[in-house]
């Protein structure tokens, strides 16, 4: 796949935090809320380790083994 990819549309920032765990590749994670329209409960995980995250209301963010950020 690419640098990025879709893991579903988990329910929480926490269960996108999972799924990004469970993948062997996943490097970075970000979830959209309920509110995001057509990206509401997206999961997108990144694999080439890029960290630039940059505030944005609904969205919650955080390193495969790291601390969760709102960004």
């Amino acid at each position: 796949g690419g640098l990025s990819q879709v893991l579903g549309k988990p329910d929480s920032a926490e269960a996108c935090e999972a799924l990004c765990k469970q993948a062997t590749d996943c490097t970075v994670w970000t979830w959209h809320d309920e509110h995001q329209g057509s990206y509401a409960n997206i999961c997108v995980t990144r694999t080439d380790g890029m960290w630039n995250p940059s505030a944005e209301a609904g969205h919650t963010s955080g390193r495969r083994n790291g601390p969760v950020e709102n960004a």
